[in-house]
């Protein structure tokens, strides 16, 4: 019964938006990392507290909510924020595993952007074809910031050819003659 009342509700709230199962993903997946957060600050905590006998590291609040650009679209998630208490040792602050403290993009998203230009999207245009991928809402990868990604590119690829092949062997196939060379 309660699962059939919580189904209705869900689909009350998706009732009006375009895309509903986009929304469902997105509300899934912001629930999915939330929960992981807190479970992660809740045994750093413990593992704290427990580790100097006395409460150090106390749950407060919440951070500011910011936008991670998905797979599925840009999610806004609320971290937990952690307060440890001034003592004289070194205590070491919490960092999650799941959500890195700078991460604006997953690692997906920022595989798909080389494919992008390489099939031509022109820097200029990146957000443009990303919301019509991602939704309207995806942020983070302005112009300044695919020439950055440029710039990093090319460096990686300068050191890919200058590095040394010396004592390796390759084998390369021609198909059409038939014959291999190594």
């Amino acid at each position: 019964m309660k699962e059939s009342i919580k189904s209705q509700n869900l689909l009350q709230q998706l009732e009006g938006t375009k895309d509903p199962l986009t929304e469902l993903l997105r509300k899934s997946a912001r629930d999915l990392f939330e929960s992981i957060l807190k479970i992660e600050i809740d045994e750093y905590v413990k593992e704290i507290n427990s580790k100097y006998q006395k409460v150090i590291a106390v749950r407060n609040g919440y951070l500011p909510e910011r936008n991670i650009t998905t797979g599925v679209g840009s999610v806004s998630i609320k971290q937990p924020r952690v307060r440890l208490k001034k003592t004289d040792e070194q205590i070491p602050e919490f960092s999650s595993a799941i959500l890195p403290r700078y991460l604006r993009r997953t690692p997906t998203v920022d595989e798909s952007i080389p494919y992008l230009y390489l099939y031509g999207i022109s820097t200029n245009n990146f957000n443009e074809a990303l919301s019509v991928l991602l939704g309207r809402d995806v942020s983070g990868l302005s112009s300044t910031n695919i020439v950055r990604l440029k710039e990093s590119w090319f460096s990686e690829y300068q050191a890919w050819r200058k590095q040394d092949l010396t004592g390796k062997r390759y084998v390369y196939i021609c198909g059409q003659m038939g014959f291999i060379l190594t």
